[in-house]
């Protein structure tokens, strides 16, 4: 059996109160502080941000963010506690703008950048921005655009009069420094709100449970950066007088990358290390400097770690589970357990305390199925206009995740099953609920049904089933598609649609999403 108390008293370098005596130094800190302390330091004139062909020095990048604060302040009127939209891909810019949002003081609201102005309407009427920050104006629409005012933010790099000196504002830990949105089980995004200090504190988590808080890494950041993951895999390495080699994910660029920046560590979803596994010319390039390869969304088939570790020889692998709402993350399986304990979501991080509870919020014996609830200073402290909903998912503390799991008899988790009707495309996160809102006012879908079903690449892709007064044809699976990319990011809509006559429903007309993952994966539906 493994030992958990030593595994995890090795994380916590035999000092209980490592986080406290980690964060303290930040206790009146905003988060900007952290990442960019080493500006101040010997490490400031080595690269901490690379995007294509510019470098910033620690340096430069920390003058960069406080020169964009105070444009934020000073030229475009941003106050404290207001919210500011960011919707642009990965980037130099995007971290600048992210960071100096909060250094004015202002609420940061990253999008997805793939999301239609139809979805960041509802988001910017629920949060009331006062800016929406973007790389290209030209692709916004009318209608987004008499809802709040745009900024191109490569603007904040300029120099307006007066702005140069404007003061910036004290930012209290406890203020809000960022909102991500998350889809939610009745369909309706929900702002899951986090603070200065949760972000610090799950910096430090996040670095000491996916093992890489030693200094000087250098960090390919391919997975989207408006997600929270960015701060469970990225951010910290700034703050640990690291580099950040950013780009957006392509298999041969990220080869080539890791290759001419001698990258030690990056993170990813599983479909990224399958494409990059089986690139036909992968053997091409230089792998042996990555040391250190952190996962989630899914685990891996065993043949294909093997496979993975003789790609990259040198790095130890990590593979953990967690969500918006907890920070990130909840658990990390170690490297030596990848193996033997395959499917296994691993040990909470330090600072982090799991159980395994039943309907009535009892703790169940190891082995047996339960919600997840989890607690630790880096859990959000609740939803955007949404108290219900605050009060139900955090209850004294815990987190209660919605994930159905076990815990073994090591101490380890592992996730079963979901409560919420989550697909997880690609490292993706998609609520049927929002999907099915979207087509059910379609008038020629009487009843609609959205399930994940099983993908050799992206683990799982969104299925429709759907009822309508007479069988369709590939002509309405055309028209069904184009009604969907008016309303939705293109990774939500269906890429598989079936005909049914009637969906499965309990006695209380609830769906059946069960009985219907069946039918779609027995073949016993007709697809169209």
């Amino acid at each position: 059996m493994i030992n958990a108390t030593a595994v995890i008293a090795e994380w916590n370098a035999s000092e209980e109160d490592w986080l406290a005596r980690a964060v303290s130094p930040w206790s009146d800190k905003c988060f900007p502080d952290l990442v960019l302390a080493p500006g101040d330091g010997p490490a400031a004139d080595q690269p901490a941000v690379i995007y294509r062909d510019k470098v910033w020095s620690h340096r430069e990048l920390a003058a960069a963010v406080h020169s964009a604060a105070r444009n934020l302040v000073g030229w475009h009127k941003v106050r404290p506690r207001e919210t500011v939209m960011l919707k642009m891909e990965n980037s130099d810019l995007f971290i600048i703008a992210y960071l100096a949002v909060h250094r004015a003081g202002a609420t940061a609201i990253p999008l997805n950048p793939k999301l239609t102005d139809h979805e960041v309407r509802y988001m910017v009427g629920d949060s009331s921005p006062a800016l929406l920050l973007v790389a290209d104006a030209s692709a916004i629409s009318h209608e987004l655009k008499a809802s709040v005012p745009i900024v191109v933010a490569s603007e904040l790099l300029s120099q307006h009069n007066g702005c140069a000196v404007q003061p910036l504002p004290q930012v209290s830990p406890d203020d809000i420094a960022t909102i991500f949105y998350t889809s939610g089980t009745t369909g309706a995004p929900k702002g899951v709100i986090h603070t200065h200090r949760t972000l610090i504190t799950g910096a430090f988590q996040n670095c000491r449970g996916w093992g890489y808080e030693g200094r000087g890494s250098v960090t390919l950041a391919m997975t989207p950066l408006f997600h929270i993951a960015a701060h469970s895999w990225f951010y910290p390495v700034l703050a640990n007088e690291g580099t950040l080699i950013v780009d957006t994910f392509g298999t041969e660029r990220a080869l080539e990358l890791i290759t001419r920046h001698k990258v030690d560590g990056f993170g990813a979803v599983p479909a990224m290390l399958l494409m990059l596994m089986d690139h036909p010319s992968r053997s091409a390039y230089d792998l042996r400097s990555i040391r250190n390869i952190r996962f989630g969304a899914s685990s891996i088939p065993p043949e294909r770690i093997s496979l993975l570790r003789t790609v990259f020889p040198n790095a130890r692998l990590f593979h953990g589970m967690g969500q918006t709402e907890s920070g990130g993350t909840i658990s990390v399986l170690p490297d030596e357990y990848a193996v033997s304990k395959l499917g296994s979501s691993g040990f909470p991080i330090p600072g982090v305390s799991v159980r395994i509870v039943d309907d009535q919020g009892q703790v169940v014996q190891r082995g047996v199925p339960g919600e997840i609830i989890a607690k630790g200073p880096h859990v959000m402290v609740g939803y955007l206009n949404q108290r219900e909903a605050t009060n139900r998912t955090l209850q004294d503390g815990w987190l209660f995740t919605g994930d159905v799991g076990i815990m073994d008899d090591d101490g380890m988790v592992m996730i079963v099953d979901r409560k919420k009707d989550m697909i997880i495309r690609g490292g993706e996160n998609i609520y049927s609920t929002e999907v099915e809102n979207v087509y059910l006012s379609h008038p020629q879908i009487k009843q609609c049904a959205v399930v994940g079903v099983p993908d050799p690449l992206l683990q799982e892709t969104v299925a429709a089933v759907i009822v309508t007064e007479a069988e369709p044809d590939a002509s309405l699976r055309e028209a069904l598609i184009a009604f969907g990319k008016e309303r939705l990011a293109p990774f939500k809509i269906p890429a598989r649609w079936f005909f049914t006559s009637s969906l499965p429903c309990t006695a209380t007309g609830k769906i059946q999403k069960q009985l219907i993952r069946d039918a779609v994966s027995g073949a016993n539906l007709t697809e169209f």
